[in-house]
């Protein structure tokens, strides 16, 4: 089991923004939180995956844009529980 860490940043007025995370089969929707701004990243932990020994892909996609731009990503980390 991993936790899924986002470095994220995201004008307030573009938050809400509703998007999946798969790996394979697994999937984590979240909704994108306003940071203040483009440039003001935070991290956000947006669930837990289940990775075996089977190589997979992460797939980053926004479902909806309510506002200018879905959010900024620096970072992904995937850190033990």
């Amino acid at each position: 089991m991993f936790r899924v860490l986002a470095q994220i940043a995201c004008k307030d007025e573009s938050a809400g923004a509703e998007c999946v995370l798969a790996c394979g089969e697994q999937r984590i929707e979240f909704k994108v939180a306003g940071t203040g701004g483009w440039q003001q990243y935070r991290q956000v932990e947006l669930g837990t995956l289940e990775l075996g020994s089977d190589r997979c892909a992460l797939e980053l996609r926004a479902r909806t844009k309510p506002g200018e731009a879905v959010l900024n990503l620096r970072s992904i980390v995937l850190a033990p529980r």
